[in-house]
């Protein structure tokens, strides 16, 4: 069960490319979808509400004391998204300027241990952030790039967006099981190795972030070396 958008619907760049490695996991798993949010992905799991969660979730030590994760399938990196008119090109220009971030992100939550002398603004939707700094009440929103490239693209204001290219922190993702269900841990890694060994990784990726649909981002190549190392050599 996934980590999905904030509508059940399958609508949407994130929840798209979720399907496309849903159908990759289902020649292994079956796979039946539920919605949650940022806030309640790992309480539902604890409650057993779900059994693996699956989207923007970063594995993290502290969350690793209360959930197990698979092997990484994607690295994002963390970085600001601003308005063009503003004026500012790296993350020291944000000093003392708000910025977005979202309530249990750990990309935000680097940007502040990271001793950038920001003003947070804690957030419980991504709309409702890109809203403010489309009004000018924010100076940007740090996230993953993967998210931010999504709120550039559906924006009314697109072309007065950017990101910045300067990156603070990198994001491995990984789908989240209950502790001591190393099964089905093992049968998600599984599928996730075969998904990768047998091309149909890149296949989704470069269908979803390709140069054609405004979604650009490049695998960073000792990234993509390493997630293919652990694809062969994990176990």
């Amino acid at each position: 069960l996934l980590e999905l958008s904030e509508k059940p619907q399958l609508t949407g760049r994130k929840t798209m490319t979720l399907r496309d490695l849903v159908n990759s996991l289902k020649k292994k798993l079956k796979v039946k979808l539920l919605p949650v949010s940022t806030k309640n992905r790992l309480e539902f799991l604890k409650q057993d509400k779900v059994d693996f969660v699956i989207a923007t979730i970063t594995a993290t030590r502290e969350r690793d004391l209360v959930v197990d994760f698979s092997i990484f399938y994607f690295i994002a990196q963390g970085t600001i998204l601003t308005r063009k008119d503003f004026g500012l090109k790296s993350i020291e220009d944000f000093s003392h300027k708000k910025i977005a971030v979202l309530s249990g992100s750990t990309s935000g939550s680097w940007l502040i241990k990271a001793n950038y002398k920001v003003e947070p603004v804690i957030y419980d939707n991504y709309i409702l952030a890109l809203n403010d700094l489309e009004k000018g009440k924010i100076s940007g929103i740090a996230s993953d790039n993967v998210i931010l490239i999504g709120l550039k693209n559906i924006s009314k204001m697109n072309n007065n967006l950017f990101l910045l290219p300067q990156v603070f922190s990198y994001e491995q993702y990984a789908i989240a099981v209950n502790e001591n269900n190393s099964d089905l841990r093992d049968e998600i890694n599984f599928a996730l190795m075969e998904a990768m060994r047998l091309g149909d990784y890149d296949r989704i990726y470069n269908k979803w972030f390709s140069r054609k649909n405004g979604y650009y981002i490049p695998i960073i190549e000792k990234i993509g070396t390493g997630l293919l190392f652990q694809a062969y050599f994990h176990y």
